[in-house]
C-alpha cells in the first residue's frame, strides 16, 4: 500500500471530517507549521495490516464537543466500532498523547472479550507496540495530576507502574 493509499484509507474512517482536520492541525506549542502533525504521526504508526484491520473491523473515528454534540452517522451495512474523542480534552494533550490515546482505544476494539486490568493492559500494548509507551504514561500522569474525570482510578496507577517497570 502506498503512503497515499494508506492516507486515503485512513481518511475514509473519519465519520466526522472535523476530527481529521483537528489531527492535521495538532502540533505541540513550540512547533512551526512544517512540523509533523498528529495525523502524520498516527498514519506513520499504522502498518498496512493495521489499516486493513481497521477497515475489516468497521472502525470509525469521530470527535465530540462538550457538553453535547450532534453526530449524524451515515448508514452502515454492519455494526460500527465508533471511537469518539472529546475535542476540549484533546486540546490539553500533546500530539503524541493524542495519538497514544487513539491507539489505546483501537486496542480495545481488537481485544473486545477481555475485562478488568487485562482489557486496559492489552489496549496499552497496542499503543506501546507502535512506539507510544512514553506518551501513554505521560497522558495518564497528566490526567491524574489534573484530577480529570476517570483518571483517578486505581487501574491507571497500575497501568503506569506496568509501563514504567
Amino acid at each position: 500500500m502506498t503512503l497515499e493509499e494508506k492516507s486515503e484509507a485512513l481518511a475514509g474512517l473519519f465519520i466526522i471530517r472535523d476530527f481529521g482536520s483537528f489531527l492535521s492541525n495538532k502540533r505541540n506549542a513550540s512547533e512551526d507549521m512544517q512540523a509533523i502533525n498528529a495525523y502524520g504521526l498516527l498514519l506513520a504508526a499504522f502498518s498496512d495490516q493495521d489499516i486493513e484491520s481497521l477497515v475489516e473491523n468497521n472502525v470509525r473515528f469521530g470527535m465530540i464537543y462538550a457538553p453535547g454534540s450532534k453526530v449524524q452517522l451515515r448508514p452502515e451495512p454492519t455494526a460500527v466500532n465508533l471511537l469518539c474523542f472529546e475535542k476540549h480534552f484533546l486540546d490539553k494533550l500533546s500530539k503524541e498523547q493524542v495519538v497514544a490515546l487513539i491507539l489505546h482505544e483501537i486496542g480495545h476494539v481488537f481485544n473486545p472479550d477481555l475485562v478488568g486490568d487485562e482489557h486496559e493492559f492489552m489496549a496499552d500494548n497496542y499503543a506501546v507496540d507502535r512506539g507510544y509507551q512514553e506518551a501513554i504514561v505521560s497522558g495518564l500522569r497528566f490526567g491524574i495530576d489534573n484530577n480529570l474525570s476517570g483518571f483517578n482510578e486505581p487501574i491507571n496507577e497500575r497501568r503506569i507502574s506496568r509501563l514504567t517497570n
